[in-house]
């Protein structure tokens, strides 16, 4: 795909994406999100760039687009959810872009990275109550909890997530952001050597982009067809995907007291990818 779309490029984009999407991005970025999404939010991000936009206001449109996406999803509409699902993988085009504006105007920070991190667990967290209340809404009789269940589900997730994000929170006054060269380095040197193709392909089921495009293709089939199964086959494995890794870091943080460790390398990996984050 960025192959046969380079050819068409302009000296400018071209530019912009060497300067925005550095190649340690094709070894760091999820498959879903650098093959699907990359391609395209170059143009968003000229566009932006060019209006002088800053990459937190970005970041604050994509989670204004996300949460408005998750209301529509919650909608018996067909029409409105497939507005929904529609907003929903725009909202994660924007939350590239913002990645690659602050890469544009040099200004990538800690501070930033820890508020796109948060806007990304209430994006997630509006896209799944969407869901949740079109499961409760079209299942009544076997659903009716949907909503509560789904709220505790994320909510233990983003909690132990919090743990490490506060850490770093804490720290966003006096850690200073290394070098575009310094990170460009040390990021692609971790990237190449802990994520090998056949991980990455493995993660992908738990991707979140990857779950923003089953719902967009899901909300299409309750569009023509009235079919709801797909959404909610949707719903529940991006649930359950959000389950296990609620299980598997409280197993790493309480039973193998991993916390420290864990808080510390993900600490260290975001002060060295500050410049490079999304």
């Amino acid at each position: 795909m960025e192959g046969i779309m380079a050819r068409f490029e302009s000296k400018k984009i071209n530019e912009l994406r060497a300067r925005c999407q550095p190649a340690f991005k094709a070894y760091q970025d999820p498959l879903s999100e650098w093959h699907l999404i990359r391609p395209f939010s170059i143009y968003f991000t000229w566009l932006f760039s060019t209006l002088g936009i800053s990459a937190n206001a970005v970041t604050f449109m994509g989670l204004a687009v996300g949460v408005c996406g998750g209301v529509f999803l919650s909608s018996s509409n067909a029409s409105l959810v497939l507005w929904g699902a529609s907003l929903v993988m725009m909202s994660y085009v924007f939350d590239c872009v913002d990645g690659e504006l602050a890469r544009y105007y040099d200004v990538s920070s800690l501070r930033g990275t820890y508020v796109d991190a948060c806007a990304g667990d209430l994006n997630d967290f509006a896209i799944f109550m969407g869901l949740a209340f079109f499961a409760q809404t079209a299942f009544p009789d076997t659903l009716s909890m949907a909503p509560i269940v789904t709220a505790a589900i994320v909510y233990a997730r983003v909690m132990f997530r919090t743990n490490f994000w506060s850490t770093i929170g804490l720290s966003l006054s006096r850690t200073p952001s290394p070098s575009l060269e310094e990170a460009s380095v040390e990021v692609q040197e971790l990237s190449q050597a802990r994520r090998t193709l056949g991980a990455r392909i493995l993660r992908l089921p738990t991707e979140t982009f990857f779950f923003a495009v089953l719902i967009f293709f899901s909300s299409i089939l309750f569009f023509l067809f009235d079919f709801k199964l797909p959404l909610m086959l949707t719903w529940i494995a991006y649930l359950g995907s959000f389950l296990f890794a609620s299980v598997y870091l409280f197993y790493k943080q309480v039973y193998l007291n991993d916390f420290d460790e864990k808080a510390n390398t993900l600490k260290f990996n975001i002060l060295r990818n500050s410049r490079g984050k999304h």
